[in-house]
């Protein structure tokens, strides 16, 4: 049985680790955080056979400009998923976008558009669209990463995930939150 110091030692220690885990998670941009949970969510996701014939594993960026998310994503250690080796591919319009071309596709806010969502539609039966506002899975995307309260939420929409082919681990699925 702990004494009384030691349980004063134990939620000092706790506190010191929370507060530490909150100034760490503020010290990484959004999109250095968000890459890194594009590749794991990748890893973490199981694709039919039919629709992975590339050669490449393939991540898609349909955002703006400055393409922050790919020049992050691209300085990642990793460059092979899946026993493929990693292709990134710049997208400058929804109409780009196609089940052949890519396995996880990351859409920038600028980028969200009903043709966007119209695209989806089909195309989150075979691939993963991950985008970064609350109002991309409730418009038609599949999974959203957001900054809430210092940390990086991922949030998937109920109904794609019922209706993909796509089958997403479990290790992956306890880390998210249905909408």
């Amino acid at each position: 049985m702990a004494t009384g110091t030691n349980m004063r030692n134990i939620t000092f220690l706790a506190l010191l680790l929370v507060q530490w885990q909150s100034v760490h998670a503020q010290s990484f941009k959004p999109e250095e955080l968000r890459a890194s949970f594009l590749y794991h969510i990748a890893h973490y996701t199981s694709y039919p056979d039919e629709s992975f014939t590339q050669d490449t594993f393939n991540f898609c960026f349909l955002e703006d400009e400055k393409q922050s998310h790919t020049r992050v994503f691209d300085k990642l250690p990793k460059k092979r998923l899946k026993e493929k080796e990693i292709k990134l591919l710049s997208l400058k319009e929804p109409g780009e976008l196609n089940k052949d071309s890519c396995q996880v596709v990351f859409i920038g806010k600028q980028a969200e558009s009903r043709e966007l969502f119209a695209k989806l539609e089909e195309l989150n039966k075979t691939i993963v669209s991950v985008g970064e506002t609350r109002d991309f899975i409730e418009n038609g995307g599949m999974i959203t990463i957001v900054p809430l309260q210092s940390k990086m939420r991922i949030f998937f929409s109920q109904e794609q995930y019922e209706n993909t082919s796509l089958k997403f681990s479990s290790l992956l699925l306890k880390r998210a939150n249905f909408r």
